[in-house]
Parts: structure tokens; sequence; C-alpha cells
């Protein structure tokens, strides 16, 4: 009995798209549109081939839709003291109209 190679058979998700890699067909990668997209069959597609270019790739999964917003997270511990700041030299009045007056060296 003869046997006859059929090449890959199943699909392989290989994560983010990288516009440096060739893809095999059946290979899926997820794509910046938030989209899974698997490389076709009878097509050869050179590194650079962008899986929106429905020639090579078909898309598997859409992007789904917004989450609604989660609960506010609790409180966070108080952060370090900030350093001393800079005397202040100068000195502060008030005019006969109650205005304030700064007075600096």
């Amino acid at each position: 009995m003869a046997s006859t190679p059929i090449g890959r058979v199943v699909v392989l998700h290989k994560g983010a798209y990288v516009s440096t890699t060739v893809y095999e067909p059946l290979d899926e990668v997820l794509y910046t549109d938030g989209c899974t997209y698997r490389r076709k069959w009878a097509t050869t597609a050179p590194a650079g081939t962008l899986p929106t270019n429905i020639t090579h790739w078909d898309k598997v999964a859409d992007r789904g839709a917004q989450g609604a917003t989660g609960a506010t997270g609790a409180q966070g511990a108080t952060g370090a003291t900030g350093a001393q700041g800079a005397a202040f030299a100068g000195t502060f009045s008030l005019d006969a109209s109650g205005n304030l007056i700064v007075t600096t060296p």
C-alpha cells in the first residue's frame, strides 16, 4: 500500500503577527486590529503579507466588544514623604484695602 504525505493538518497559533515571518498554511496570528487570521492553503505569501490581505488569509475571529468598566480598586498605600522645600525668606503683609502684599529679598 502506498502512502502520500499530505502536510500539516492542524492549526498552529503563532501569537502576535510579525511582518518578517513567513507563515505557512494553517498558521494563525493575532493582528493589531484585535482579530485572529489563518493562512490559506492554496497560496504562497511572502513575509510582510498582512493578515488583512484576503488572498492569503482568512479572518477566523473578530475582536470582541469593549467590556464594561470594572469596579474601583482599593486605596493604595500612602507614598513616602517628599523632601523639605526651600525656606521662604520674604514677608507677607496686608495693605489698607486688605490686599496681600508679598515682599521677597
